[in-house]
C-alpha cells in the first residue's frame, strides 16, 4: 500500500474499533455468565464474515483501496447486526424453552427461532441494496470514484446476511443448545426494557401523533431538498494553491518571468502567503508544460489566510488581475486536477465550440463570454487566446522528381534541413558544447509567394 495512504488506513481501523466494538461488547455483556459461549459466537462470526466478504472481492475484481476500504468502514456498523438479531432470537428461544415443562429438543428451537427471523434479515439486506443501487447509475469519473465504495459495502452486508442464516444458527447449536440459561434477564435486557416499554405503550396508543412526526420529518426533508449543494465534490480547504497565468501568445518565455516575478513581489510581503514560486517554461520530459506564454505560480496560504479562506484567495485573484494582459486562473492543486479529468482543462466548466473557420469560431466565443460574464459566482473566465500564425505550404511536383530520382522523404528531409537547419555535430567550448547546425543561409531562401524552387539546386 502507497505510503501517502497510511494515515487514512489508520483512521479507517481506528473508525472501525470505534463502530464495531462497543455493539459487540454491550451484546456480549448482556447475556452475563454466557459471555464466554456468545464471545465466540461472535469472533467466529467476525471471522467468517471478513473471509466471506474478502472472497466476494476476489470474485468482483475488487482489491484494497482507499474506496473499497471505505466500503468495509461504513458497513462495520452493519455487517454485525444480522447475527445479533439471529443469536438475541436463538438465546431468547432457548432460555424460553427451558423454563416449559414439555421443552423441544433444543436444535429444533434453534432451527424455530432462525425462520421467525429470516425473512427480516432478508428484507433488511434488500432494503440496504435498494438504498444503495443509484450509486452504480453514476457514470464517468463519479461512477469511477464511488462505484468499488458501494460494491464493497453490498458485498459486506451480502456476506454477513449469509453468515447470519447459515453459521449463526450452528454455532447457537453447539454453544448454546447444551448450557442452562437464567431465566430472569440481565441488567442490561431489564434496563432496556424499562426504557422502551412506556414508548412502546405511547406508540400504541398515539399512532396518530407518532404517523404525523414521521409526516412532518418527511415534508421537512424535502423541504431542504432544493437547498442542498449540487456539487459533485466540495470545496477542498487546500493550503497550496496552484494557479495559472497566461499570457498574450507570441510572449517571450523573458517577458512571462519578467510578470511573474511582478506578481511574486507584490505577494512576498503579505502575512497571508507564506511563500510564492513562479513556473515558466518547459524542462526536458516535462509532462505538465505548456507555452512560453503561461507560467504557474505556486502560493502557499498562511495560517491567517485559512481563517477565512474564501477572502483570501479572492484577494490573491485581485493581485493577480492588477497585471495588464494576464488571464488567471486561480486553485487549489488536488481542485485543478479534478476540474482536469472533468472537463479536460483546469476549469470547473469549459464550453467548447468546434467548426472549421476560425475567425467565426473566436467570433462565437467572444459572444458566449458576454453572456455568461454577468452571471453571479463566474470568476476566472476567459476565452482561450489564439494567434494567427503564418504558414508555409511546400507542394512537390512529383513527375519532376521522379526524373532526377529523388523521393518525396528525400525531398522533405532536403527541405527541413534548409529551412529549419539540422544539428549534425557538436563542438566543446567553455566547458559547453556548441551545436554545428548545416542549413540554408536566409540571403538564399525564396521567400516570396508561390514562388519555384528549381531541383537543380537540390541535385
Amino acid at each position: 500500500m502507497r505510503s501517502q495512504n497510511k494515515p487514512l488506513v489508520k483512521v479507517l481501523l481506528i473508525t472501525t474499533l470505534l463502530l464495531s466494538v462497543p455493539k459487540i461488547a454491550i451484546s456480549h455483556v448482556g447475556h452475563g455468565d454466557e459471555f464466554q459461549a456468545t464471545g465466540g459466537i461472535e469472533r467466529v462470526k467476525v471471522n467468517a464474515e471478513t473471509d466471506q466478504r474478502l472472497m466476494l472481492m476476489k470474485v468482483f475484481g475488487l482489491g484494497i483501496n482507499t474506496m473499497t476500504l471505505g466500503g468495509l468502514v461504513v458497513a462495520i456498523g452493519s455487517v454485525v447486526d444480522d447475527s445479533i438479531v439471529d443469536m438475541e432470537n436463538c438465546y431468547r428461544g432457548l432460555r424460553t424453552n427451558q423454563a416449559e415443562g414439555n421443552p423441544k429438543h433444543p436444535f429444533q428451537v434453534v432451527y424455530d427461532t432462525s425462520v421467525e427471523v429470516r425473512l427480516a434479515v432478508i428484507f433488511s439486506t434488500v432494503i440496504i441494496i435498494v438504498v444503495f443501487a443509484p450509486i452504480f447509475s453514476l457514470t464517468g469519473v463519479e461512477g469511477r470514484i464511488f462505484a468499488p465504495m458501494g460494491l464493497a459495502y453490498l458485498l459486506s452486508i451480502a456476506a454477513s446476511t449469509l453468515v447470519a442464516m447459515t453459521l449463526s444458527p450452528a454455532l447457537c447449536a453447539i454453544l448454546l443448545a447444551n448450557q442452562t440459561l437464567p431465566q430472569e434477564g440481565t441488567f442490561i435486557s431489564r434496563l432496556a426494557e424499562r426504557l422502551y416499554r412506556p414508548l412502546l405503550k405511547f406508540s400504541l396508543r398515539m399512532p396518530q401523533i407518532i404517523l404525523g412526526l414521521v409526516i412532518a420529518s418527511l415534508v421537512a426533508t424535502l423541504a431542504i431538498v432544493p437547498f442542498l449543494g449540487r456539487v459533485f465534490l466540495p470545496e477542498f480547504q487546500e493550503k497550496s494553491m496552484v494557479n495559472s497565468m497566461v499570457l498574450f501568445p507570441g510572449v517571450s518565455l523573458d517577458m512571462t518571468n519578467r510578470a511573474g516575478i511582478a506578481l511574486s513581489q507584490f505577494l512576498q510581503d503579505n502575512p497571508l502567503y507564506e511563500w510564492v514560486q513562479v513556473r515558466a517554461g518547459r524542462a526536458p520530459g516535462d509532462a505538465d508544460g505548456a507555452g512560453v506564454s503561461m507560467a504557474h505560480v505556486d502560493v502557499e496560504l498562511s495560517d491567517l489566510a485559512l481563517k477565512d479562506r474564501e477572502l483570501s484567495v479572492e484577494q490573491l485573484r485581485q493581485e493577480f488581475l492588477k497585471l495588464p494582459g494576464v488571464a488567471p486562473n486561480i486553485g487549489g492543486f488536488i481542485s485543478h486536477r479534478m476540474d482536469e479529468v472533468l472537463s479536460g482543462v483546469r476549469s470547473a466548466i469549459a464550453i467548447k465550440i468546434y467548426g472549421p473557420d476560425l475567425t467565426e469560431l473566436r467570433s462565437i466565443g467572444e459572444q458566449v463570454r458576454d453572456l455568461i460574464k454577468p452571471i453571479e459566482g463566474i470568476v476566472d473566465l476567459q476565452l482561450e487566446p489564439q494567434l494567427p500564425i503564418r504558414q508555409v505550404q511546400i507542394h512537390y511536383d512529383r513527375t519532376a522528381a521522379a526524373n532526377y530520382g529523388l523521393s518525396m522523404a528525400t525531398i522533405s528531409e532536403l527541405v527541413e534541413t534548409a529551412l529549419n537547419g539540422q544539428v549534425v555535430s557538436q563542438i566543446p567550448e567553455n566547458q559547453q558544447l556548441i551545436d554545428i547546425t548545416v542549413g540554408l543561409p536566409s540571403s538564399l531562401r525564396i521567400l516570396s509567394p508561390n514562388a519555384t524552387i528549381y531541383l537543380r539546386c537540390f541535385s
